[in-house]
């Protein structure tokens, strides 16, 4: 997470964030619902601005917040432990959560939809607009 004395690194271990930067190693705390029971955030994304941060977590919460872990936005259950293939930013406005058979965009007030998936897929990210979707049988440089 870039900032103005350099970068810095933010890394899960169970349901602990430390943020390391310059020889140096700070726990941080995150806030999460009071009926959430969390034991291990197993996939975290930035935003292209770095001020927002997404964490999905063992018990398929999804916490949207501030980059800082001031703010949190929303709390969104997926109702899926299981981890996302992917989790990406789609610009600043939401997220994307994608498993095998189904895409879930999550914006910071809850707004959900849910994208039944036939075929696999990849996303790849664009700081500008919407992921771009490929169908991973037919990925070639002109498809994407």
């Amino acid at each position: 997470m870039p900032h103005d004395r350099g970068s810095s690194l933010l890394v899960a271990i169970d349901n602990l964030l430390y943020l390391t930067e310059k020889g140096q190693c700070n726990r941080l705390t995150v806030s999460f619902s009071a009926g959430a029971t969390v034991t291990s955030i197993i996939e975290m994304a930035i935003s292209y601005n770095y001020e927002y941060l997404a964490m999905f977590t063992d018990t398929g919460l999804l916490w949207i917040g501030s980059a800082d872990l001031q703010k949190v936005y929303c709390e969104f259950n997926t109702s899926c432990p299981s981890r996302p293939k992917q989790l990406t930013w789609c610009a600043m406005g939401a997220v994307i959560c994608y498993w095998d058979d189904y895409l879930d965009v999550v914006g910071p007030t809850m707004d959900t939809i849910r994208y039944p998936l036939i075929n696999k897929i990849i996303l790849y990210d664009d700081q500008t607009s919407f992921p771009t979707i490929c169908e991973a049988s037919y990925l070639t440089a002109r498809t994407c």
